[in-house]
């Protein structure tokens, strides 16, 4: 099976058959500024929104992409991009299943996930 590219030509803004073409791979990210933040699927790309939404990966998991096998790329800071929702949800419930998260209570387990240097939890 063959590496699905997404081509983006020239600017975005202009159709110009002289633009350069550039091959993205799915899973892969970036910022352009035509038109935000964009990561390539195989099937679809996802402009502007939310990381989670772009990355489809609901807990906004960073991390290796070799201990993250069903992750198909990492964004520009490292947080992973799944193929789609369910994918992303089931390694979101894989994760807080390990041991560093599943003795620990629903506050600890929150500021282990989600450190309050890093996010604003608490609201």
């Amino acid at each position: 099976m063959s590496t699905p590219w997404i081509a983006f030509q020239g600017t975005v803004k202009s159709n110009s058959p002289s633009a350069p073409v550039e091959r993205h791979p799915a899973g892969s990210s970036g910022n352009l500024a035509s038109v935000g933040r964009y990561v390539v699927y195989a099937d679809r790309v996802k402009v502007g929104g939310s990381r989670a939404w772009r990355n489809t990966n609901p807990g906004n998991m960073n991390g290796s992409l070799k201990d993250n096998p069903t992750a198909i790329g990492r964004d520009s800071n490292g947080f992973l991009i799944f193929s789609d929702e369910v994918t992303g949800g089931k390694a979101m419930i894989a994760l807080l299943k390990i041991p560093k998260f599943f003795n620990l209570s629903i506050n600890d387990a929150m500021k282990k996930y989600a450190p309050p240097h890093e996010n604003d939890t608490a609201g």
